[in-house]
């Protein structure tokens, strides 16, 4: 008897050594990050989304810049899972992942760079449809806009539009004298 007590005890102590080890997550958050952005800073926003969380990283430009492009990163396991974009919901998957499925990996995608004007919003939307917590990273680097090209004025490009047809028309009829 004692050792029939003794067998339970140690199986009833294993059951909840073995209860107290699987990992409860708590209820799906919606995570959100501003940022402002000024031309010449290097811009990198990252947070740790649990299974179903959601994660809007919003950015504002103080001026009107140029953005190369967006790297995006994700780590964890089931990193697979991960869908992220400039549109909610997101949509996109990670181009490259690097490591075992089923163990941590890595991933990388691009998101491809535009023109921001001053005062305008974009947001980049992330979702965890994995089944452990990963950490989702975005960086980029803006530039501040100057246009190079300056246009010319209509009175000044006018003159040497009409001289550039009369230079034309003078050839053309001197090919067809001779």
């Amino acid at each position: 008897m004692k050792l029939f007590l003794a067998t339970a005890l140690s199986l009833w102590t294993l059951s909840i050594g073995i209860a107290s080890a699987a990992v409860v997550y708590p209820d799906p958050v919606d995570h959100s990050i501003t940022e402002i952005v000024f031309p010449g800073d290097y811009v990198i926003s990252e947070q740790r989304l649990n299974p179903h969380d959601t994660a809007i990283f919003t950015y504002m430009s103080v001026k009107e810049v140029l953005i190369d492009n967006i790297i995006v990163e994700g780590s964890g396991i089931g990193i697979d899972s991960i869908k992220y974009g400039t549109t909610s919901p997101p949509n996109i998957s990670f181009d490259l992942i690097i490591g075992e499925l089923g163990e941590s990996e890595v991933a990388f995608g691009i998101i491809p760079g535009f023109h921001l004007l001053a005062m305008q919003r974009f947001s980049i939307f992330w979702e965890n449809l994995a089944s452990s917590p990963v950490n989702v990273t975005a960086s980029f680097f803006p530039v501040e806009f100057d246009n190079p090209v300056t246009p010319v004025p209509l009175p000044g490009s006018l003159p040497i539009f009409l001289s550039a047809i009369g230079i034309l028309s003078v050839a053309r009829l001197g090919v067809r004298v001779r």
